[in-house]
């Protein structure tokens, strides 16, 4: 690798006779893929009071900022490669870098490091070219020897904590794997409980469908011997009664032949008693009909009378009418005596 400085170029390049750096293939290799930024700015020289700017041509690199003269682009198309002899190097590790406001120079900016002697003022044409070349600049400072020695720390103890991590996540799989395990066998022996379970609700529903069955062949028993019992009873007390019966009759014998006789004039009375029923009936209804004939006699009497009324009432506003057609006439033919008598006159 080929330094100038603290400036080093990559593995590929080479440096020829005029300490320029030298490709294998010249022809084919562009300078600017290993640039981050290169371009025309404006350049106060520092050291000394000087109000003048001058045009350079500046190269961001692998965090070092190398400037040169303006015509050092051109020189580098036709040679393919950078210059490694440039008019000054800055690297921009510790630089601190703003904008800055100057005469003549609106979009100005500068760089302050305790590696140059005072600060490097330089403008770009516009704003948007002056934040280009800042954001560029502050992002190349990330790429110093410190940062690197952090990169490679960190990188260290992030492989550090991947391997622990990585034998966490195998104990945690073994872990995980027991676990599930453990659960695999506990969902077996679940299940071997719910199928021994459902086998005894099965014998356990048989029985209690069999117990049911049992109790209602009980209960139909006891009823039937409670009904045999009953009629039992029954026939007893019908066999006391037939015995009285048959005894009262045989004592009632003897008495029937008296009996006949009161028992015709019994039924002659008793037709008798059904025939006033009969026709005490009938009054019952004539009486009824009268009744209600009776009411309708009145409702029309009390229909008339309201008739009557009204004729009344409307035979009065006709005389009272009639009387004020008569006042009305009186008036008119008075009325008219006096216009005759005033046209005679």
């Amino acid at each position: 690798m080929g330094c100038f400085g603290s400036f080093c170029f990559g593995n590929n390049e080479h440096l020829n006779m005029n300490g320029m750096p030298e490709l294998g293939n010249s022809t084919s290799y562009d300078w600017t893929q290993h640039v981050q930024l290169c371009g025309i700015l404006m350049k106060k020289p520092f050291g000394h009071n000087s109000n003048k700017w001058y045009r350079r041509f500046f190269v961001v690199r692998d965090g070092f900022l190398l400037y040169y003269p303006e015509n050092e682009k051109k020189e580098m198309d036709k040679r393919k490669c950078l210059n490694i002899h440039p008019k000054g190097i800055v690297p921009l590790g510790e630089c601190l870098i703003s904008r800055s406001r100057e005469p003549n120079q609106p979009y100005a900016f500068q760089i302050e490091s305790a590696d140059i002697n005072g600060r490097m003022l330089l403008a770009a044409d516009s704003d948007y070219e002056r934040d280009k070349w800042i954001d560029i600049l502050e992002k190349s400072k990330r790429i110093t020897w410190k940062h690197a020695l952090l990169a490679d720390d960190m990188i260290k103890h992030l492989e550090d904590r991947g391997l622990k991590m990585a034998q966490q996540k195998q104990e945690y799989f073994d872990q995980l794997q027991l676990e599930v395990k453990e659960l695999s066998d506990e969902r077996e022996k679940k299940e071997e409980l719910e199928k021994l379970n459902e086998e005894l609700t099965k014998e356990k529903e048989k029985m209690e469908h069999y117990t049911l069955e049992l109790n209602e062949e009980y209960e139909k028993t006891k009823t039937e011997l409670d009904e045999m019992a009953m009629t039992m009873r029954n026939l007893e007390c019908d066999r006391e009664s037939l015995s009285t019966t048959l005894s009262q009759q045989h004592d009632s014998l003897q008495l029937s032949q008296e009996n006949l006789t009161l028992h015709q004039t019994k039924e002659e009375l008793e037709v008798m008693l059904k025939n006033i029923e009969e026709k005490t009936q009938e009054l019952l209804v004539e009486k009824a009909m009268a009744e209600e004939r009776l009411k309708e006699n009145e409702e029309k009497a009390r229909m008339l009378e309201e008739e009557k009324q009204h004729f009344d009432e409307h035979a009065k506003e006709l005389q009272d009418t009639i009387e004020d057609l008569k006042a009305q006439k009186e008036m008119t033919e008075a009325e008219l005596k006096v216009i005759l008598i005033h046209n005679v006159i």
